[in-house]
């Protein structure tokens, strides 16, 4: 949709790596707005209670006549288990009357538009975080065959990871087996590597942000400038 504003929801901390990412491959004829909302520390306990801002962050978008409303985490869409997802989207349209999104729904809807059924992961997140998206993908029809977090707690850190230890944290979870790589976490700076990765290792990379972005555009009817990854083939 020509000239749409697009919502953009994401933890307050560390820089502004979603608005940055997808800022960077959206249509030049398109603008996002963004809303931070307070994430004191990534835990199960930390990312619910983000979930509570959620609303109030859409309803100012709303006011700022957005198109469609995003809310760009990953951990924070998927912490509620099976169906969170869905139960914050919901919620957004109720409160704003717009179309809404989660980056969970959108990693998801990637896979499948993929046809991916196995997985390896990378993540910022500690053990406990892991566990669940482990769990949150295998219900939703997607085993996690490999993964491996890097134990970030403090949300300021996530950016600051370099594109190095990205490049090894792919390295370190690719396996014969997982039919794509997933770098989940909005906060990583990732989404330029994906061509590179999908070259060293020869199956499509997913990040959250790129996810994000390609539903979001499919959503409006719109394509990125510059496609990120094998994902925007589809």
């Amino acid at each position: 949709m020509s000239g749409s504003k697009i919502g953009l929801i994401f933890p307050a901390g560390g820089r502004k790596s979603p608005e940055e990412e997808i800022g960077r491959y959206l249509p030049e004829d398109m603008a996002l707005i963004s809303h931070q909302i307070r994430f004191d520390q990534i835990s199960p306990q930390g990312l619910t209670e983000m979930g509570e801002r959620v609303e109030g962050a859409a309803v100012e978008l709303a006011k700022q006549g957005v198109s469609l409303v995003l809310f760009c985490c990953t951990s924070g869409s998927f912490i509620g288990g099976i169906g969170y997802d869905a139960r914050l989207m919901e919620r957004m349209e109720a409160a704003t009357g717009l179309p809404a999104l989660t980056t969970s729904t959108a990693v998801v809807a990637a896979l499948r538009a993929l046809e991916i059924r196995r997985l390896s992961m990378g993540t910022p997140y500690p053990d406990p975080v892991n566990e669940a998206e482990i769990d949150f993908l295998a219900r939703s029809g997607v085993r996690v065959v490999k993964a491996k977090g890097l134990g970030i707690e403090r949300p300021p850190l996530v950016s600051q990871t370099p594109p190095e230890r990205l490049i090894q944290l792919a390295e370190e979870i690719v396996c014969p087996e997982a039919q794509a790589i997933f770098l989940s976490c909005t906060g990583l700076i990732v989404m330029d590597l994906i061509p590179r990765l999908e070259r060293l290792h020869h199956r499509p990379v997913i990040t959250s942000n790129q996810a994000t972005l390609w539903m979001a555009l499919k959503r409006l009817g719109a394509e990125a400038k510059r496609p990120p990854g094998r994902l925007f083939d589809r």
